[in-house]
């Protein structure tokens, strides 16, 4: 072999031996990266089990918390209902008062305000003012109590915000005690009637609907329902949601009409209802009912009593409609038929000189006469077959703009009647005489926020008032 022939050969040999070195070391690095793949895989499920276990015992870890808590409750309350058996039975020995009873019945007697600060001093009495029997003790003994009134207010320089004054009549300073407020990014320059039940409050604004506690400071701002395409002429709110108690499910609620379509020439319409339950968790949205309402409504501001939530039929789109109401029972989420008395007479179209109010617990149909000086009072001792009984009627020594009811105490109808001005006063059915209380305007004074000087309410430009008792009950329910 010659020096060309076998330099050629040894250069075929490097080459050879390079391709081969190339092709072991890609197939190793191929190999490399296959397994580096399947360790971050492997890396992947190892992570999202760990995040799995570590959900799971947070979920044991709440779920214990709530069984302890749910524990603690159910002896307090059994504790309690020995205590007061023992107290109630006088016929064998000396009845012994314990401490937590004593405390439970003073508690009971204090001020939302007061019982707040109160949760504080010690893990007992956070768990007794937390407790749903003593909320529920706490909103009885308040209901009993001389009637408070609730005012919703707009102040000329605090445009973006709605203030909570509560006014007790029993008190003999005439001041409106703040409670909370309610700020918003716009002005709000209109503002409907308040719902009210059992201490929380609907408001209806000109872009929210809210529920809030005033006392306890509490607020939810409801999402955005179905959109209402029937603007009512001549206002600038539609009050087209009630608000009110469902006993069965322990829950609120919160009933709205809507609009699809209408046509007042040929007095026609599609609509639709929708419910919204507060503080059902995160998921909380409108249900739309299936069935729609068996009538039209028209915008005036709902009334809710007995279980259900009253609204008027609007006759001026539906050619047959009735001259009634239509009850929504909150319970099975149904429609009735409400008629007025078959003795009362002509009545006007969408039911415009009546409404139905609570009075005692019970429905009351309330009846203007057309010169707005005579209201005759119906009750309904039955909330299902509404068979209305005449009560009593009042006569009025002028007529007024508006007259509104807030509350049945001892015999006595508190009032808000509204002319020029606003003012409460008190009508006895059996005198057959009013009692003034304050005038709204002249003489009652209030806090725009807490720890400010006093003013008066003619510098607001919005006032609304409502009946109100003041409460512990929560926008989240407890576990009880």
């Amino acid at each position: 072999m010659g020096v060309k022939a076998f330099y050629h050969h040894n250069l075929c040999l490097c080459r050879r031996c390079d391709f081969d070195y190339y092709h072991m070391e890609e197939k190793r690095r191929r190999k490399l990266e296959s397994c580096c793949i399947g360790l971050d895989g492997e890396r992947e499920k190892i992570e999202e089990e760990e995040e799995a276990i570590d959900s799971l015992l947070e979920e044991r870890k709440s779920l214990i918390l709530s069984l302890r808590k749910r524990k603690r409750s159910l002896l307090l309350h059994i504790k309690r209902k020995k205590q007061q058996q023992k107290v109630a039975d006088d016929g064998g020995g000396v009845c012994v008062l314990t401490d937590e009873f004593i405390a439970f019945e003073i508690l009971t007697r204090l001020p939302v305000r007061s019982l707040l600060r109160f949760r504080s001093v010690c893990k007992s009495w956070l768990a007794t003012i937390s407790d749903p029997s003593f909320i529920a003790a706490h909103l009885d003994r308040s209901a009993r109590r001389a009637p408070q009134v609730l005012l919703a207010t707009i102040a000329h320089d605090h445009p973006c915000m709605i203030g909570f004054h509560s006014y007790d009549e029993s008190e003999p300073m005439l001041v409106a005690t703040f409670l909370s407020g309610i700020k918003f990014a716009r002005k709000q320059i209109v503002l409907a009637l308040p719902h009210h039940c059992n201490g929380l409050l609907l408001l209806t604004t000109m872009t929210k609907l809210l529920v809030c506690n005033p006392s306890t400071r509490e607020l939810a701002v409801l999402p955005e329902g179905s959109h209402n395409v029937l603007t009512w002429p001549g206002r600038r709110l539609n009050c087209d949601a009630g608000f009110g108690f469902d006993p069965c499910t322990n829950s609120y609620k919160v009933a709205r009409y809507f609009y699809r379509c209408y046509d007042f020439a040929a007095r026609t319409c599609s609509m639709g209802f929708e419910v919204f339950t507060v503080g059902g968790g995160e998921e909380s949205s409108w249900r739309l009912l299936p069935e729609d309402p068996p009538y039209p409504i028209t915008n005036m501001v709902p009334s809710f009593v007995g279980g259900s939530i009253y609204f008027k039929v609007c006759n001026r789109l539906h050619s047959s409609a009735p001259k009634a109401f239509l009850a929504f029972d909150l319970e099975e989420e149904k429609f009735s038929v409400v008629d007025p008395p078959a003795s009362l007479g002509p009545v006007d179209d969408d039911c415009s000189n009546m409404i139905i109010v609570g009075l005692g617990g019970n429905p009351c149909l309330v009846c203007w006469s057309k010169d707005k000086t005579k209201i005759d009072l119906w009750i309904s001792e039955d909330c299902s077959n509404h068979a209305w009984i005449p009560s009593f009627s009042i006569n009025l020594l002028q007529p007024v703009k508006s007259l509104c009811f807030l509350a049945y105490h001892n015999g006595k109808l508190l009032l808000r009647l509204k002319d020029e001005s606003e003012r409460l006063e008190y009508y006895d059915p059996q005198r057959k005489s009013f009692e003034p209380v304050v005038h709204v305007q002249k003489e009652l004074a209030f806090y725009v926020q807490e720890n400010t000087s006093i003013r008066f309410f003619p510098e607001m430009a919005a006032v609304q008032l409502t009946s109100y008792a003041e409460s512990l009950v929560p926008l989240q329910p407890k576990l009880s």
